[in-house]
């Protein structure tokens, strides 16, 4: 850019990098507000399906309260443990053992909804699950639709 030029912000690599932040915020986000109304109605049932202090340190702060990781591999890592969080968090909801009521908690349904959305669950060649999330230009997003 000179000196007194302007600068242009819908450039497609600005678009790009807007979409996949946000993209990540709102998986965290989404995760932590499952948490939390998990938490409030049901508090003797939370400790039972995971690690409370781990979880509390990856969850206690809103997303946007803290700086995000600047590498391509560190923000790779930190969707993914959305991605297997919610992924667990939900498995744990929808268990038989679980209060029937809590599926019905309007941010479970969200976080339901962002996992289907932004995410993939694949099976390797091992067998094993894979979660990863969806790539806009392989994978496509998915619309807001019920699954």
């Amino acid at each position: 850019m000179r000196p007194g030029g302007k600068q242009r912000t819908d450039s497609t690599h600005v678009i790009s990098a807007v979409r996949d932040l946000n993209r990540l915020e709102l998986a965290g986000e989404s995760v932590r507000a499952a948490l939390e109304a998990v938490a409030a109605v049901a508090p003797d049932w939370l400790p039972t399906v995971i690690d409370i202090a781990d979880w509390g340190r990856r969850y206690g702060a809103r997303v946007d309260t803290w700086r995000l990781p600047t590498s391509k591999a560190k923000r790779a890592e930190l969707v993914a443990a959305y991605g297997t969080d919610a992924l667990v968090l939900l498995r744990a909801v929808g268990d038989t053992g679980a209060p029937h009521w809590l599926r019905e908690l309007p941010a479970v349904e969200v976080l339901r909804r962002v996992l289907v959305q932004h995410y993939l669950i694949t099976t390797d060649t091992a067998g094993r699950e894979v979660i990863r999330a969806r790539e806009a230009d392989t994978d496509g997003l998915r619309r807001g639709e019920r699954a």
